[in-house]
């Protein structure tokens, strides 16, 4: 068969045989495996779309197409939403994109939030794989958001999904660059590479305006090449600080914005977190919303794995997802300020993974750090023992090392005295590690607690 029937014949689309459902039209973008076009046949698929010949069965339909026109003609929409806020940038994305949720949310707003940690439709949560989803799954949600009538959305776009299209056609009111540093060069091969990927939320997918760190080199070129633009960050910034307290809570902070000078409260920690809240209020300003609403809103909230703080009477332990050199510094100085005994961090590097980080890794936590916990992050199909000679290789400071992170854990939070900080970073609010095997259920912070109860008694 060389002609699509009419879309409306299909109950779905999608290009995940695992989620074909009956009267789906399954499309292949290229040559896949038959035993995906078998699985996608036996859960349904009224017929296999795909651009290449692939043996004769008649429910394949062989024909040139465009991904993007398809999904918007079944889907019978370009913007499904008014209002559309995406992220991207190395470090940053989650947290930005929960406080804009958050602030949404406070300003009687029916929104959706698509990213790492999860997504959510609604106020409905809904699993997440990745960062971005697939194009076919994203605008799938999006069509869901539309049939909840969801007022607004904020997203994180990440390199990955930027790099393979995976946006569609979709257009934003709201593009928020955060910063960039070393991540994914096993993917994009340099820095360059990785910056050209996170540029195109900007000039391919924004018709709004860009809010912009131009505290960070690339953000500061990357300003200098969009029209409409605020940027935040340093002192000569469109949204800069005025003045800045830090308390025991948290910080106050004055803001001069596009908008006006208003003054926030809120309790998150770290001096990092400064710029986090910038580009959240600098974002949700720009949409019309007001600043009592954003001040309410941001005073009392936890990012999930995000200096995430176990709660306890005997130790300071936080878990948090830094997994980057950037970020585990901007984590660990953070952490440093607070500190009055010594800082305990609790690291890895991830398997089948950039591995010039490794190295690096360790050079930030041995600046910052009293004591250091080497251990298995996500190993995959990589040598546990290895990465972690690897990652060793970038200390010159005493260090104890455990190939099990339960143990790494143990050894920390029952080490660590009066006054000291445990830092455990890399996963964040994950609830799992892959290691050679397969996937285990294995969660940092449920861990943490189970340890720090036993300090207790």
């Amino acid at each position: 068969m060389n002609t699509l029937p009419p879309l409306s014949q299909y109950t779905g689309i999608t290009d995940d045989s695992r989620q074909v459902r009956a009267g789906n039209l399954f499309v292949v973008r290229g040559k896949v495996e038959p035993r995906y076009i078998e699985m996608a046949l036996a859960n349904g698929a009224k017929h296999i779309l795909t651009p290449v010949a692939m043996g004769y069965l008649e429910e394949i339909v062989i024909a040139d197409f465009d991904s993007t026109q398809i999904l918007e003609s079944f889907y019978g929409w370009q913007k499904p939403i008014d209002t559309m806020i995406a992220i991207t940038g190395t470090n940053g994305k989650t947290t930005i994109s929960y406080l804009i949720h958050q602030i949404l949310k406070q300003a009687q707003k029916t929104s959706a939030l698509f990213g790492t940690i999860k997504n959510v439709i609604d106020g409905n949560e809904i699993n997440s794989t990745l960062t971005t989803p697939g194009k076919f799954e994203l605008y799938s949600l999006l069509n869901e958001a539309k049939q909840k009538k969801c007022d607004a959305l904020v997203m994180e776009a990440s390199s990955h999904a930027l790099d393979q299209g995976r946006l569609g056609g979709l257009k934003f009111d709201i593009a928020v660059f955060t910063n960039l540093s070393q991540d994914h060069l096993d993917y994009h091969g340099s820095m360059d590479e990785y910056f050209r990927a996170k540029k195109k939320l900007f000039f391919d997918y924004n018709d709004g305006i860009a809010i912009v760190n131009n505290n960070d080199c690339y953000g500061r070129e990357l300003a200098e090449n969009i029209d409409s633009v605020w940027t935040y960050g340093t002192k000569v910034s469109d949204i800069k600080v005025l003045n800045e307290k830090q308390t025991k809570n948290g910080f106050v902070l004055e803001l001069d914005t596009p908008k006006g000078t208003f003054t926030f409260s809120h309790n998150l920690v770290g001096s990092f977190n400064i710029e986090n809240l910038q580009a959240a209020i600098g974002a949700t300003l720009a949409i019309g919303i007001e600043p009592a609403i954003i001040s309410t809103s941001i005073r009392d909230i936890q990012i999930p794995g995000r200096l995430e703080k176990i709660a306890s009477d005997v130790l300071d332990v936080y878990v948090d997802y830094a997994h980057t050199p950037n970020a585990l510094e901007r984590v660990l100085r953070a952490l440093k300020n607070i500190t009055l005994g010594e800082l305990w961090c609790v690291f890895g590097c991830g398997g089948d993974r950039d591995i010039t980080k490794r190295p690096i890794m360790a050079k930030v936590v041995e600046q910052f750090a009293d004591k250091v916990v080497l251990t298995s992050d996500n190993p995959r199909t990589e040598d546990p023992k290895k990465i972690l000679k690897e990652t060793a290789s970038g200390l010159n400071l005493e260090y104890v090392q455990f190939i099990d992170r339960e143990t790494a854990i143990d050894h920390a939070i029952k080490n660590a005295k009066t006054n000291d900080v445990v830092l455990i970073a890399g996963k964040g609010h994950e609830d799992y590690q892959i290691l050679k095997s397969g996937k285990i259920y294995f969660d940092d912070r449920e861990v943490a607690k189970k340890i720090l109860e036993t300090k207790c008694n």
